[in-house]
């Protein structure tokens, strides 16, 4: 018959092996998520990039954009001016 001394010390082994176990798997697991997390960030990041890409190309049309319209307004401003002497003189 197995005293308790016996079977207190075969509890203890099962217990230690059982947490080396669980150990082993919560940071298989805790990888996992890990590998998981990383990917969704990078997918993130990635889609940012593309998006901060679109905006820097839409400010450089716009400032583009804008400079054309201020030399067409100008150039108009010009010709007024110029009809407006003209028409004085006559």
């Amino acid at each position: 018959m197995k005293t308790k001394n016996h079977l207190d010390k075969k509890l203890s082994q099962e217990l230690s092996i059982f947490e080396v176990k669980m150990d082993l798997k919560l940071d298989s697991l805790k990888d996992g998520i890990d590998d998981n997390s990383r990917k969704y960030r990078d997918q993130i990041l990635q889609g940012l990039d593309e998006v901060m890409g679109e905006l820097q190309t839409l400010r450089q049309e716009n400032t583009i954009g804008f400079h054309q319209i201020k030399e067409r307004l100008d150039n108009h401003n010009r010709g007024i001016k110029h009809l407006e002497h003209f028409t004085k003189a006559i």
